[in-house]
């Protein structure tokens, strides 16, 4: 039975962007040479997942870090938050 959680419900909008820890199931998506591509986790409901750092509530709070800084080893983190970008 699939069961997703809508969108627009605040337990579900609390998760985009925090660290979580979830009771579940986890499956891999496999490309035709066998390499893995992507991910999933399954869980009963939204009971099943506990934020462990919650995201940001407004990302522009943030000192703004200037684009020249960024490094491409960055996009390569484990976990990726998001973070506040200025261009001169």
């Amino acid at each position: 039975m699939d069961h997703r959680a809508h969108p627009d419900n605040p337990a579900a909008q609390q998760l985009i962007g925090a660290t979580v820890k979830v009771t579940g199931v986890a499956g891999s998506h496999m490309n035709a040479e066998n390499k893995r591509v992507g991910a999933q986790v399954f869980a009963t409901s939204l009971e099943d997942i506990k934020v462990e750092d919650p995201a940001m509530q407004d990302s522009f709070s943030s000192a703004p870090t200037p684009i020249g800084n960024l490094r491409a080893s960055e996009a390569d983190k484990r976990f990726a938050h998001q973070i506040h970008v200025r261009a001169r």
